[in-house]
């Protein structure tokens, strides 16, 4: 499938993000990495950096 047939499928850019974290591990906790310098990317095409995490601890955080 192309980009152009994905766009009008869903309401925010992060849908797809969503969809993809739960296909891969069940939940859809993820985020994105502020913290890496530019110059740590060799070659500057990094546009963004997201972390998938491996349990759902948002879980936990609604606990407290």
């Amino acid at each position: 499938m192309e980009y152009e047939e994905l766009e009008g499928l869903t309401k925010f850019s992060t849908d797809f993000l969503d969809a993809y974290c739960y296909s891969e591990v069940g939940h859809t906790n993820w985020s994105y990495v502020d913290s890496v310098h530019p110059d740590e990317v060799a070659d500057g095409d990094i546009k963004t950096i997201i972390v998938i995490y491996k349990d759902d601890d948002r879980e936990e955080d609604d606990k407290l």
